[in-house]
């Protein structure tokens, strides 16, 4: 059984216009434009097991999604096609989505758990984004709830690229999804001393924004140790964490809308506050003045 390898959206059914909009925000300047473009469009027409899920920064690189499962793939050699005319190009995108299917798909039994057990790590994930993938047999992903917004899944992180466990895992291994959240966020915290450290006694607002993809995540190391904290997680890249006193929630709520909006990842522009091991939506009532106060924050990247 194929490992169900998930991160963004089904392209097949999307339009051009919506095609070509998304493909703008994810494209670096410079980068070959019509090729991704016309990729992106051969995938939709000719290949709806495959899905062009975004090009990676620094490289010629994009990645591809098989049967759900990503794989890293440079695009010399599909550009070098591309420029050889429409035919030579589809010959190559047809020959290249086959081999992928042929010798790069990861099956369940190839991630034994003393291997792969140190490589698990939770990703946050919107749960309208996680309810419209449905199912394929055994290969549900495992997953947990975290509130109205928000679920949390887990994948095994590998150098390039990763496989989401599902509950086909969970049965060759025999564990439970508990077992896996604590596995998980072990794994995190090991990867968060930063933040964790910078926790106690903390007087003004915070963003962890490393940008390796686990960013809202460490917002689960804050669930057994910033009782009474404000947490909010924008988008995959951006963790928020403020002390409970935290005044001007009105304004950073428009800095949280406003990151989310124009993120690639969005989660949730929603402000909570941690509470006895959950986190709870703070209510509009009572939560705060408009206007700016020295814990809110311009949510700015570095370049």
């Amino acid at each position: 059984m194929v490992a169900w390898i998930v991160i963004g959206w089904i392209a097949c059914a999307v339009g051009l216009a919506a095609l070509q909009h998304r493909l703008r925000r994810r494209v670096k300047p410079g980068a070959a434009e019509g090729l991704l473009l016309d990729f992106a469009r051969e995938l939709a027409a000719n290949h709806p097991e495959a899905d062009f899920r975004g090009v990676l920064p620094h490289r010629f690189s994009c990645i591809l999604a098989v049967d759900g499962q990503e794989t890293v793939l440079p695009l010399h050699d599909l550009h070098h096609a591309w420029q050889s005319g429409p035919s030579a190009f589809r010959a190559a995108v047809r020959e290249l989505v086959e081999r992928i299917r042929r010798e790069h798909l990861d099956r369940v039994e190839h991630h034994d758990f003393g291997r792969v057990a140190v490589q698990v790590l939770p990703h946050l994930r919107p749960v309208r984004w996680l309810a419209g993938l449905g199912s394929r047999g055994g290969e549900r992903l495992a997953q947990r709830r975290l509130t109205r917004e928000l679920a949390v899944v887990y994948a095994i992180e590998r150098e390039l690229d990763l496989v989401f466990v599902t509950e086909a895992h969970l049965t060759q291994w025999g564990r439970s999804e508990e077992d896996l959240w604590n596995l998980a966020r072990n794994n995190l915290a090991q990867r968060s001393s930063e933040l964790l450290g910078q926790l106690d006694g903390l007087q003004g607002a915070l963003v962890c924004s490393k940008e390796d993809g686990l960013d809202a995540s460490r917002a689960l190391l804050l669930l057994d140790r910033a009782e009474g904290m404000l947490v909010a997680v924008p988008d995959r890249d951006t963790l928020w964490v403020a002390p409970a006193s935290c005044a001007g929630i009105v304004h950073v709520r428009n800095q949280l809308t406003t990151l989310m909006q124009a993120s690639e990842f969005p989660l949730s522009a929603a402000v909570h506050r941690v509470r006895k091991g959950a986190l709870e939506p703070l209510g509009g009532e009572g939560s705060g003045v408009s206007g700016r106060s020295r814990h809110a924050l311009h949510l700015v990247r570095e370049p």
